[in-house]
């Protein structure tokens, strides 16, 4: 305070009271992995930790989920349809934000068009460390790395971030799916337990199994996800009679011709259609479909001869793309090898010496490239249209035979020759012979079989929306095979969803609340279904690498029922809640702390660091956080000279407080004893 030289009255205010502890967050989780897109305005956020409080934000900086790719085809009489997703980062953000999540980190290591990779994971777990604020960290898109080892490699670096990095968070951790189906329980644990290590076990948890939840559902599957293959076409006949109809009646189109009429690139005129024609417009780059006209019916005015339009049903049969390569010497291109001095402008061009699918290419137009010094042509540029897919398929005639609803008769084949049945209103399939072997009579020149070889050609261009919404309400195999596919998307790992039960948690009750017996949302059912003998070995086992578990109980609901760390043989922290509980409020304690760095080492900061502590201590003692009947039961704190600090540690520079608390642990086991007593009247 200044000298007063001047007459007049002076006002000094003294503080009164100690600075309060502010408390930290307790869950704020962060995810890492792959995105649709990484992007705010301009700028890039790879490998960013962005911070986001809904799925809308999700969507606005990360986009949405990937496109879902899968395969329709007919093995052994049964309808398939495969595909994979590695890219589920999207899908588990929904599951965080449906068990009661809310602002949360992202970090965007990659978009969907790059490789799951587990350097890229690590590099963006490091990036946390820039972020005071998080708590929780998990990557549940680490299950989906395709080698075992690596995903070992990035548990343990979690760990490590966890409690040796900043040793202020927390780590969701998840078990790898089985080697296969016959992978048993025990084994698929033990896996776990074995490659996470040792170090740094009470800075995460465990859960398990896996959780078969109802994030995507039936209309988030479009048509145009579905590859078809030939093989599904040819043998659709094999599956129930809805499925077989309504995959021919799509291919089918009626329309009228007045005179002239543009149908899927091709013009048709009233005085050119001809019944049998096959249409293909390959004037353009673009993808055109090839029609097949199948019956015509001339419509007359009255009272007179004329036509004046017709009705045409036409059967498109196959799609084309325009294709431009060079070849200087030999290109293959599916499945065909062009060489510099075979290619011939107007050639069809076909492998048929295997079995496998492959295109057919049609050469639109050749130019030649020569060499400028002697004319010598050094390579060609071609223009190839790709017609269609074919499918060989190798066969003897006796007399006739009826194949894909054409017959061959035995006098009938010509190499070379198209055949398509044209004579009801479904779509057959067309088919190319490719060969033909007489077999002769021996001793004599009378052929009594052929061997002959087709290719089947089939239609690839269909409104697939149509021919998806069609069959799952008319086929129940394709139906069936569609609820298979929703449950394989629908397969998460539990980490994300754990994230979202601690926020609600920690939100409704407090961090010292653990985090178990409340019931998951979304989640149907768990993939394994565990009993109290199995869940015995997981949560005491003798490593003490406890492993929680997630149980359907019936009239219930699925719940979490498993509250430990990885750390279960440590008295100190073995709980869930009693590590978060310490993490919570040494990070709230230490916070408060800075204020008085560099502030005098002496009575006066000594007292008012402990009336700060003490406050805030209180009022988590009354809220639950601390066991103990009075306050003086749930925590102490320790400073001063000849207490916790020596004349030494003072000339050092050096403050020491010492805080005990009695953190509430779960009530993990219940007892209740029975006993008969004597009858008293």
């Amino acid at each position: 305070m200044g000298s007063m030289k001047t007459p007049g009255v002076y006002i000094i205010e003294k503080n009164a009271f100690p600075n309060s502890v502010v408390e930290a967050p307790t869950a704020i989780p962060a995810f890492i992995g792959y995105t649709e897109r990484a992007v705010n305005g301009n700028d890039d956020l790879t490998n960013v930790p962005w911070k986001i409080s809904s799925m809308t934000e999700y969507i606005q900086y990360f986009g949405g989920g990937p496109d879902l790719k899968f395969e329709v085809d007919i093995k052994d009489g049964s309808l398939c349809i495969e595909g994979k997703n590695s890219y589920t980062l999207y899908y588990n953000m929904m599951l965080f934000f449906a068990n009661g999540g809310g602002a949360c980190y992202i970090v965007s290591v990659g978009s969907y068009k790059d490789a799951l990779k587990k350097d890229s994971m690590i590099t963006g777990l490091g990036k946390l460390t820039l972020e005071q604020e998080i708590t929780l960290v998990a990557i549940p898109e680490a299950v989906n790395l395709s080698s075992s080892e690596e995903f070992k490699d990035i548990q343990q670096q979690m760990l490590s971030h966890c409690g040796n990095t900043m040793k202020n968070r927390f780590a969701l951790l998840d078990i790898y799916p089985k080697a296969n189906e016959k992978t048993k329980i025990e084994d698929q644990v033990n896996f776990f337990c074995d490659n996470i290590g040792s170090s740094f076990l009470s800075y995460g948890a465990a859960y398990f199994p896996w959780l078969n939840t109802s994030i995507v559902g039936e209309r988030d599957l479009k048509g145009d996800m579905f590859t078809w293959t030939d093989n599904a076409y040819i043998h659709r006949t094999q599956l129930d009679a809805g499925f077989a109809e309504i995959v021919e009646s799509l291919f089918v189109e009626e329309f009228e011709i007045k005179e002239n009429v543009v149908k899927n690139g091709h013009t048709f005129k009233l005085e050119e259609v001809v019944e049998g024609d096959i249409y293909a417009d390959s004037d353009t780059e673009k993808t055109k479909v090839i029609g097949r006209i199948e019956s015509i019916k001339d419509i007359k005015e009255d009272g007179n001869e004329e036509v004046i339009k017709k009705n045409v049903k036409v059967v498109w049969l196959f799609s084309s793309f325009i294709e431009e390569l060079e070849i200087k010497e030999d290109v293959v291109k599916n499945g065909h090898t062009f060489k510099l001095e075979e290619v011939v402008e107007g050639d069809i061009y076909a492998d048929s010496d295997t079995e496998k699918t492959k295109v057919i290419g049609r050469i639109e137009s050749i130019k030649d490239i020569k060499e400028a010094e002697t004319g010598k042509v050094i390579k060609k540029d071609v223009k190839v249209v790709w017609l269609f897919s074919s499918f060989t398929e190798e066969f003897e005639i006796e007399g006739s035979v009826l194949k894909d609803n054409h017959t061959f008769k035995l006098e009938e084949v010509v190499e070379g020759d198209i055949y398509a049945d044209s004579d009801t209103e479904k779509t057959n399939v067309i088919g190319r012979i490719e060969s033909i072997k007489d077999i002769k009579e021996a001793g004599n020149e009378k052929v009594i079989k052929k061997n002959v070889k087709v290719v089947w050609l089939f239609p690839n261009n269909v409104d697939k929306q149509a021919l998806h919404q069609a069959l799952y309400n008319v086929s129940s195999v394709y139906k069936q095979a569609i609820k298979g596919v929703l449950k394989n998307l629908n397969l998460f790992p539990p980490s994300a969803a754990m994230a979202g039960i601690y926020t609600m948690v920690d939100n409704s009750r407090g961090v010292w609340k653990a985090p178990a017996n409340v019931t998951l949302n979304y989640v149907g059912s768990t993939v394994e279904d565990i009993d109290d003998e199995q869940q015995a070995e997981l949560n005491v086992p003798i490593h003490g690498k406890a492993v929680n578990v997630i149980r359907l109980f019936r009239g219930e609901g699925v719940k979490v029922w498993g509250a430990r760390t990885l750390d279960g043989n440590s008295l100190d922290w073995r709980y869930v809640n009693v590590r978060r509980t310490l993490l919570f409020l040494e990070e709230s304690i230490k916070n408060a702390a800075r204020a008085y760095v560099f502030e005098p080492n002496d009575a006066g900061t000594w007292i008012n660091m402990k009336c700060m502590i003490d406050s805030f201590l209180r009022s988590v003692w009354k809220r639950g956080g601390l066991a103990g009947a009075t306050p003086e039961d749930a925590f102490e704190v320790h400073i001063g000279l000849g207490d916790t600090m020596t004349a030494e540690d003072i000339l050092d520079g050096i403050m020491r407080i010492t805080v005990l608390v009695a953190v509430t642990h779960p009530a993990e086991f219940i007892e209740i004893t029975f006993q008969q007593q004597a009858q008293k009247s």
